[in-house]
Order: C-alpha cells, then sequence, then structure tokens
C-alpha cells in the first residue's frame, strides 16, 4: 500500500483511551457490572458503547406510544452529537431507525428478559423570541439584530456551552433570557418582550403558545410538552429596534406577525389557551 487517502468524514471511532477515562470505565463497569438494571446502567452502558451519542436519557415504566406508565417498559431517548453547532447553526440532528435498533438489540441483552425496551430520538420543540431593543452603540440596526438573533439562539441551543445545554426536564424562564438580553453591551433597553412556544402532539396536530397570553408575562414559564423533549430556537426571532427608550407592554402575536414555514400554524382554537 503506497498511500492512503481518506476522502471523507470518519465515523463510528473514538479517540484514544486516557488514563482518566480508563479510571472512570472501570469504575463505571464494578457499579454496573455490565448489567441494565438502574436507569443509570442503562444510560452509562450505551454511552460507553456508542460515542457517536451525546447524551442518553432512560424513563422507568414509561412509553411514548400512549404517553403512559407502564410497569417493566424503559423508554430510551438518545440525543446524538450534532455537527451542525460547530458551524454555527442549531438544526436538530436525529439517530436513523438503524441505530436506534441496534441500541435496543444491545440493551436488550443486557437486561431482564421481561423488559420491554423503547429506543426513540427526543422531541425537538421550538421557541422564539420577540422583542423591541434599543441598540447602544453606533452600527447599523440589521447589523445589531443578526448579531443578537445568533446569541439569543446560542443560549436556548442545546449544543452550545452557554444556556440550557441538552438537558430533559427542562423550563424556559422568560425572566432568564430577558436578562442574557439585557446583560449584552450593546443592547441598552428591552421592551415588549415575550416568547412563542411551537410543539406537535402525538398526533401530528401543531399547537403554538404565546407568553404574552400571560398577565404575569415576566414569570412566564415554558415547559416541554413532552418528557423526553428538548428545546431548539427558532430559526429566526422575531427582532424589532427603536431610536428612543419607552416602555412597550407586550401583545399576543397576530397573524400578519407570523411566518410561513416557521411560526404560522393554520386551524382554530385548542380551548386550553393554545392556538392550532
Amino acid at each position: 500500500i503506497g498511500t492512503i487517502r481518506q476522502i471523507s468524514r470518519a465515523f463510528g471511532g473514538r479517540d484514544r483511551e486516557s488514563e482518566g477515562a480508563r479510571k472512570v470505565r472501570i469504575s463505571e463497569r464494578l457499579r454496573h457490572k455490565n448489567r441494565a438494571l438502574l436507569p443509570w446502567d442503562y444510560e452509562q452502558l450505551v454511552l460507553e458503547q456508542f460515542p457517536g451519542i451525546y447524551k442518553v436519557k432512560c424513563f422507568n415504566s414509561l412509553s411514548s406510544k400512549d404517553i403512559s406508565t407502564r410497569p417493566g417498559h424503559v423508554l430510551l431517548v438518545v440525543v446524538p452529537d450534532s455537527e451542525t453547532a460547530v458551524s454555527g447553526t442549531c438544526a436538530h440532528s436525529m439517530i436513523n431507525v438503524q441505530q436506534l435498533e441496534h441500541i435496543r438489540a444491545f440493551v436488550k441483552n443486557l437486561c431482564p428478559e421481561f423488559v420491554e425496551i423503547e429506543v426513540r430520538n427526543p422531541v425537538y420543540e421550538h421557541v422564539q423570541v420577540r422583542c423591541t431593543v434599543k441598540f447602544a452603540d453606533a452600527i447599523s440596526d440589521g447589523v445589531n439584530i443578526s448579531r443578537l438573533n445568533r446569541q439569543i439562539s446560542d443560549y436556548i441551543c442545546p449544543w452550545k456551552q452557554t444556556g440550557y445545554r441538552a438537558r430533559f426536564g427542562w423550563s424556559i424562564r422568560q425572566q432568564d433570557i430577558e436578562s442574557s438580553i439585557r446583560s449584552l453591551g450593546y443592547i441598552e433597553y428591552v421592551t415588549n418582550f415575550s416568547m412563542l412556544h411551537i410543539t406537535v402532539d402525538k398526533d401530528g396536530n401543531y399547537h403554538l403558545f404565546d407568553t404574552a397570553k400571560d398577565e404575569r408575562d415576566h414569570e412566564a414559564v415554558i415547559v416541554p410538552r413532552y418528557p423526553w423533549s428538548l428545546a431548539l430556537p427558532a430559526e429566526k426571532h422575531f427582532i424589532e429596534s427603536i431610536q428612543s427608550a419607552r416602555s412597550i407592554n407586550p401583545e399576543v402575536t397576530g397573524v400578519d406577525e407570523l411566518a410561513v414555514g416557521s411560526t404560522f400554524i393554520i386551524s382554530g382554537s385548542s380551548g386550553n389557551g393554545e392556538e392550532e
């Protein structure tokens, strides 16, 4: 063999094991003894066997098919490493069906025979921030709006080192995001603040919730529709600029402010404070 050229990105491998990683692996092996009994066992066994998995969450006695408590059922939600985070975007990442089946078969060999294993991708729920700001510097509003849009997305994005990260059982407080915007050096004033929460139910129906409906808008909190959901920022947030600081009360988003393909959802009221 004269030369070897790699024409595409490698996959399925892992870095050489360090001394620290070796000690961690041995300690974990002594704890679970290569058997899946507790939720922690399932999570660590999958992470060790599949290096391309970024995070695993084990839900004991829970089924995603009917969202009910089912003794003897184990739901594993796996989150892959996201290459898009490196390029600055925050698109959702999914594991293909074949890989999900490989994970299920691997875990099935290590758990009690009566346990029913389900392995799935997380549900991604989108959040759009809507606000009016006064910029402190003299740079054009267009540049500042693009800059702020990116930093809001980084704060919400699960793959970024700042913000909420990829964790289940999350909640996004409106006050947290508003405070993070106010802390930016080029922001002088923030008002008219609200958030849109876009979700899909198990029947494929879309739901839109606007925190502006909450009279205590500063205390508004967005929580996931499902325990196995992760939050993603909308591709584009709704940001307006003003030349002088003045308070503006947020109003429920009108149809003319929605964008086709992202926040524009057609149908009537669902009767629970949301729109479909």
